[in-house]
């Protein structure tokens, strides 16, 4: 901002003007020509005045030049680029390995390149230079990468996704319909089983074990040295009487009753609860029968 106080400038101007106007009439004043006969005393007097006015203010200021100048931010004043580009590899004369210079005409056409990319300005003095030099060999520090286990694995997304929705079903399935149906219990009949595999069972828990009753008569001998004798005072009553009618025929040695009743007899008194297990599943299957 610069002051010029040899120069003025107005800044403002007021004027203003106005103007006035006014008329009168009168009768003359008493003079010595009043008492004459041809006097002027009887004239008319009259009066007459104008005025105008004019008012003019003007405000001056000194004069002042002000100048703002903006610069934008990263103004660039100069650029200086310097390019350094391998030489060309060859061999010497002896067949060692030597570096031969780039042509002149690609060295100019790098030069223009980089010119370009960088926006060179001759006219604001930008500088570029680029040479040309054999780089020096550096030899390769560190060992190499070794392809790991996950990477000589070629895994597939869609096998993998395929595997996944398999195994889940194969889940589902054991869950929900294998192992319901396995862990449902057997029923009664099925768990008595047939003779041979009653027979078998006792036989593998003990060996001893005289053999299952499965409701079917032998006809064969019966081999009673291994029971044990059943009084008919240790009975709970004389209900039934078949305990002590009988056990004095099975406590001896020698040929079952050839009656299949009496055997039946026999045999019951000796396998109660099979007895009652086989009686209990027969009255079961009548009730579901019916």
């Amino acid at each position: 901002r610069r002051f010029d106080p040899e120069n003025r400038v107005a800044i403002s101007t007021d004027t203003e003007e106005s103007s006035d106007t006014a008329s009168g009439e009168g009768g003359g004043g008493v003079t010595v020509a009043s008492n004459l006969p041809e006097g002027d005393a009887g004239g008319d007097a009259r009066s007459t005045s104008n005025r105008e006015e004019t008012r003019e203010r003007v405000n001056y200021e000194v004069s002042t030049i002000e100048r703002e100048v903006v610069t934008a931010p990263g103004a660039i004043r100069r650029i200086s680029v310097a390019v350094l580009v391998n030489a060309l590899p060859g061999t010497g004369a002896e067949g060692a390995p030597a570096t031969q210079p780039r042509p002149e005409e690609e060295l100019v056409a790098l030069r223009e390149l980089v010119a370009s990319a960088v926006g060179l300005d001759p006219e604001r003095g930008d500088v570029l230079t680029l040479r040309a030099l054999p780089f020096e060999a550096v030899a390769p520090a560190g060992t190499l990468a070794a392809p790991g286990l996950l990477d000589r694995l070629t895994i597939d997304a869609m096998s993998l996704a395929q595997v996944l929705v398999l195994a889940l079903v194969a889940l589902v399935l054991g869950l929900f319909v294998l192992r319901p149906v396995l862990m449902r219990p057997a029923p009664a009949s099925a768990r008595l089983g047939a003779p041979g595999l009653l027979t078998g069972g006792a036989a593998e828990e003990d060996p001893d074990a005289p053999a299952p009753l499965t409701g079917e008569i032998d006809d064969g001998e019966f081999d009673v040295s291994g029971l044990s004798l059943v009084s008919g005072q240790s009975g709970a009553g004389n209900d039934t009487g078949t305990a002590s009618t009988f056990a004095p025929a099975l406590g001896k040695a020698g040929p079952r009753p050839e009656d299949p009743v009496a055997r039946l007899r026999a045999l019951i008194g000796e396998r109660q609860e099979e007895t009652v297990e086989i009686l209990r599943t027969w009255l079961e299957g009548e009730e579901e029968r019916t």
